[in-house]
């Protein structure tokens, strides 16, 4: 049994590898650049810390498998959601030239989130949005749609990823059971690289 656990781990990490390794390079770059970068410069460009966060979205859309139906029709876009202030500025516009499985990247942005009127594959809540954080996350059509943020204890509150950051350190927090209810399946090489909470697996095993 152990055998058969260990070559599927092996498996998983070469189907994911570069994607891993990339990752892990964009939290430690980020790691000098974290405390020393304001959240937007002047000009209103992004930050350093956002530009490598626009990044970061795309590249974690390699480890989410989405329900088949929102994902197989070629024709229709992988709508990457932004509510909230622009803190991307510039920075996600690259994006648009990219695919997620064979659906071409389409941008969205949102200042408020009644105004999100269409399904929202990737959703990125900006801390502009943290007062009616709770407020959003029990209104949007949670299905299919992977809500991320950088707000301070959104895994807690019932968001998918948060984005962490402290004291010389970046990673990831990850609700699973919020990310089981939108029907989203995330990769063993993600939940390894991740602080998990509430995972379901582990309360049946109580």
């Amino acid at each position: 049994m152990n055998r058969l656990i260990k070559r599927k781990q092996s498996q998983l990490y070469r189907h994911y590898g570069n994607s891993v390794r990339l990752i892990s390079y964009v939290l430690i770059f980020l790691l000098g650049t974290l405390f020393s970068s304001p959240a937007l410069s002047d000009d209103h460009k992004a930050s350093p810390e956002y530009k490598l966060k626009a990044a970061l979205l795309y590249k974690l859309t390699k480890f989410v498998e989405w329900p088949a139906a929102l994902v197989s029709n070629a024709e229709e876009p992988f709508n990457l959601c932004i509510l909230g202030d622009n803190v991307f500025a510039e920075a996600l516009e690259p994006l648009t030239q990219r695919k997620v499985r064979e659906q071409a990247i389409k941008l969205h942005f949102f200042n408020r989130s009644n105004r999100i009127n269409q399904h929202c594959h990737l959703l990125f809540i900006t801390d502009s949005k943290r007062a009616f954080l709770g407020n959003i996350l029990s209104n949007i059509n949670k299905v299919g749609c992977l809500t991320i943020s950088d707000i301070n204890n959104f895994a807690e509150d019932g968001g998918v990823i948060e984005l962490t950051r402290g004291e010389k350190k970046i990673g990831f927090k990850i609700n699973l059971e919020e990310a089981k209810l939108a029907n989203l399946s995330l990769a063993a090489p993600l939940l390894e690289l991740s602080t998990v909470i509430n995972n379901p697996n582990e309360e049946a095993q109580k």
